[in-house]
């Protein structure tokens, strides 16, 4: 069966069930013709490209070693309860 009102869309009885199925535009029949739907818009070429900037140079985080007889860091807790 096919709908007057709805071009593309077809009902049909198969294996013991009704199935239906559209392929249309989505617009319903009209007599006359008052609908014109406008062109799509105009694509646009895509935007220039910045220039990528460089990424800075990666360096190992600097750790200094406590030199032989000075005391590295902070005092503990201990150590600032006996003072």
């Amino acid at each position: 069966m096919r709908s007057l009102r709805w071009p593309g869309a077809f009902t049909f009885f198969r294996g013991g069930q009704t199935q239906q199925i559209y392929v249309g535009n989505g617009h319903k029949f009209e007599q006359a013709q008052t609908f014109y739907p406008d062109d799509p818009p105009l694509i646009e070429s895509d935007p220039a490209e910045y220039d990528l900037a460089e990424n800075p140079e990666q360096r190992p985080p600097v750790v200094e070693e406590p030199k032989e007889g000075e005391e590295g860091g902070e005092p503990n807790e201990e150590e600032q309860d006996d003072e």
